[in-house]
């Protein structure tokens, strides 16, 4: 935390982008040049608050603002509080939602054109708060990533979608499924051994999960990623990217 004595937000941002330089100079550890990131969040008195509590609040409020629209500094918005303290809500919500399965699955079916049967589904997930209400997904799953909880909600929604796909085949029903994955979990080194295990668990053929990925979660890092997915390929699951 730094706290000016001239309390303009023009100052504010000036020395905000020169704390930004010196970090993106990084640091030297012997022949490793280590490059250092960060995000700045500002809040200015008396605009923004009139003691030290609700300052320190709103340039937090800031700062997750900046992380969240991948921004290096972020001025204070008025009236953002109402929506970091339900997002908030809802992070420290989340998993006690999983244990408790309060997080529901549904399945919209993939239908092969030429003769109109079904071929798959793919998992979607629902969760309704017991005080919030119906949550939009996009509103969780963002509040997940952000967090670092998305990959126990992605473990979660994996475990079950199999579970559903062994009792469909145990009814006769031999359909594949699709289940979607985040930025975040491209960079989770476990989740092949994972995979693997649901998969014999529920004896369940590889071929039969697909993993949904966007190109842009590719994107954020690509090395991490492409170990991952060569790993999940290597199992025989596929992979199809949006």
């Amino acid at each position: 935390m730094l706290i000016l004595p001239d309390n303009t937000i023009e100052n504010a941002l000036t020395y905000a982008d020169r704390i930004e330089r010196v970090l993106g100079a990084g640091v030297r550890l012997g022949r490793i040049n280590i490059t250092l990131q960060g995000a700045v969040g500002i809040a200015g008195y008396p605009q923004h608050g009139n003691n030290a509590a609700d300052l320190v609040r709103n340039a937090s409020i800031a700062r997750s603002e900046a992380e969240t629209r991948k921004e290096r500094v972020r001025v204070y918005e008025s009236g953002r509080q109402e929506h970091y303290v339900r997002q908030l809500r809802i992070v420290n919500d989340l998993l006690t939602a999983l244990q408790r399965e309060e997080i529901q699955l549904h399945f919209q079916p993939k239908i092969v054109v030429s003769d109109g049967q079904p071929c798959g589904a793919e998992a979607l997930v629902r969760w309704r708060h017991p005080e919030l209400g119906y949550l939009a997904p996009d509103e969780f799953i963002s509040a997940a990533e952000q967090a670092g909880t998305i990959l126990h909600l992605t473990r979660y929604v994996l475990e079950r979608a199999l579970k559903f796909c062994r009792s469909w085949r145990e009814h006769n029903y031999n359909l594949g499924i699709a289940v979607n994955l985040s930025a975040r979990d491209l960079q989770d080194e476990y989740l092949p051994y994972f995979v693997l295990q649901i998969l014999k668990e529920q004896e369940i053929e590889a071929r039969q999960l697909t993993l949904e990925i966007t190109e842009n979660s590719v994107m954020q890092d690509v090395n991490h990623a492409v170990n991952v997915l060569e790993c999940l390929r290597d199992i025989g699951v596929r992979v199809s990217i949006d």
